[in-house]
């Protein structure tokens, strides 16, 4: 009788493979792995478990024996996953462009203290959504012309992912505006697809508005967006609109002025999981990053180590040391464009409630002319802030516990 039904599944976490098929009378059943003979069942078993693979993909063939030939085979190919249970995940799906989004995003989770994997395979091929310990998955596709496009599996699975409770960020420059794949997920993505607009090249700083229910950015109004394609990024242009988890949408980002709107959140109800929908790259926005990762990481997935404690006064730029680098990295900050501190109180060198160049002069004293140290919490101790009267703040400092 012919071979029939070969599926196959593998466990995230073990590595293990399970094949099964329908049930047939052989004498006995031959599985191989790649080509390669590894074990030969009786005839009545309907399935098998090959265990404890390396992350990849494997194809296998089940053949049934009868008299010493082969009496029926199938063929499947499954994708073993490398997973630890990490509560986050990362779908590096982008090609190389001008912003390098994945690589902003895990810098961003680690200053925030939460643990994720990052895999280069689409969330149908990882295969992993469905592990109790997953928490959030995040959707790296990048821009138009170096995007990835979701298959309809990959769909199915974000939408089972958040019908399961899952937190999904999903961030795309062509996803929603040109040649549009409908899948299960834009029940979830809180995107009106009747009116989205495939977007120009004018997206170039965007305003914040305040969900309502959680989420709000209005005080980032005006932050500058580094394209990811300059010269023809195509940006979406996205409006919210409420699907089948609940009626709470609302447009969290639009381009500076108004005009268009650019990011939504989605407060699903209970027992769904809430989602972002961003038609920009999180690698391009031009404020403070790990910040914006702990607003969404707080909506989607009960946030990571609450930001704000323990840091050390004079270590700008959060290496874990105060000396000449914290000083340059200040004077860059405020006089030739430099990136901005993950913890402004750190900055603060001289504890007077703002960041100026009267922070460099203090420091560079400390170190080199016998001025007195930064005030507590002074460098080499870890401590809060024991003036927090103004209004700087620590977004993060991963020095310190």
């Amino acid at each position: 009788p012919p071979m029939a039904g070969l599926a196959s599944t593998s466990d995230c976490v073990t590595g293990d493979v399970t094949l099964s098929w329908t049930g047939n009378a052989y004498d006995t059943v031959d599985i191989l792995r790649d080509s390669v003979l590894i074990d030969s069942v009786p005839g009545t078993d309907t399935s098998y478990v090959d265990p404890g693979l390396a992350s990849g993909t494997y194809q296998y063939t089940v053949q049934g024996i009868c008299g010493g030939n082969i009496g029926g085979s199938q063929i499947v190919t499954t994708n073993v996953a490398s997973y630890g249970g990490e509560p986050h995940v990362i779908f590096a799906l982008e090609a190389a462009d001008q912003i390098d989004s994945v690589a902003a995003l895990q810098a961003a989770l680690d200053a925030n203290g939460v643990s994720y994997v990052t895999t280069t395979l689409g969330p149908a091929a990882w295969g992993c959504l469905g592990s109790d310990s997953l928490q959030c998955a995040w959707m790296m596709t990048g821009t138009w012309p170096n995007d990835y496009r979701i298959t309809d599996a990959d769909g199915a699975a974000l939408a089972t992912a958040v019908e399961n409770g899952k937190g999904v960020y999903f961030e795309a420059g062509d996803h929603w505006g040109f040649v549009h794949l409908v899948t299960n997920y834009d029940n979830y993505d809180g995107v009106d697809q009747g009116v989205v607009v495939d977007g120009d090249d004018s997206f170039v700083a965007m305003d914040g508005f305040d969900s309502g229910f959680g989420l709000d950015t209005s005080d980032l109004s005006g932050t500058a967006y580094n394209q990811a394609s300059a010269g023809n990024d195509y940006t979406d242009q996205i409006n919210a609109l409420a699907g089948a988890a609940g009626p709470n949408v609302a447009q969290i980002w639009a381009n500076s002025g108004g005009g268009y709107g650019t990011g939504n959140f989605y407060a699903t109800d209970d027992p769904f999981g809430n989602t972002i929908s961003q038609s920009w790259e999180f690698g391009g926005f031009g404020g403070d990053q790990v910040d914006l990762a702990a607003r969404y990481l707080a909506v989607l997935c009960g946030g990571g180590t609450p930001p704000g404690d323990n840091f050390t006064r004079g270590d700008c730029n959060a290496d874990g040391g105060f000396n000449i680098a914290d000083q340059i990295f200040i004077l860059a900050a405020l006089f030739s464009g430099g990136a901005t501190g993950v913890c402004a109180d750190a900055c603060d060198e001289n504890d007077d409630g703002g960041i100026n160049i009267a922070d460099g002069i203090y420091g560079l004293a400390a170190l080199f002319s016998g001025g007195p140290p930064p005030p507590a919490p002074s460098p080499g101790v870890c401590g809060v802030d024991a003036t927090d009267t103004d209004a700087l703040d620590c977004a993060s400092f991963p020095p310190c516990p």
